[in-house]
């Protein structure tokens, strides 16, 4: 990110395209890292950003990015594994309005 950033339009359509990739977040498509002291645009605000501007953390920059590629991986993956091929609807409602737990919740 840098102080033209919000001013180009390319950059802001192709920051828009990747927000729509990933509704909520959860692929992380973006990445922020701040190439000089600016303002994020406001739908990425509240993303933690790599901040190179800083000379004393420069040090630890290459490794936090490395690491934000990493869990992109790794969450993509736990994410196909951990959900179903095909879920039923009985699978998820919890039968909670049977006469059976009517009379327990009565009778505590």
């Amino acid at each position: 990110l840098s102080r033209d950033f919000t001013q180009n339009e390319q950059c802001m359509y192709l920051l828009r395209v990747a927000i729509s990739k990933s509704p909520g977040f959860h692929l992380r498509h973006i990445i922020p890292i701040h190439r000089e002291e600016c303002l994020a645009p406001s739908c990425i605000r509240f993303l933690t950003a790599n901040d190179y501007t800083k000379e004393d953390i420069r040090t630890w920059f290459w490794p936090r990015v490395a690491a934000c590629f990493k869990k992109n991986v790794i969450n993509i993956r736990t994410a196909k594994k951990n959900l179903p091929a095909v879920v039923c609807l009985p699978d998820i409602i919890v039968d909670s309005f049977s006469s059976e737990k009517q009379q327990e919740w009565r009778n505590n």
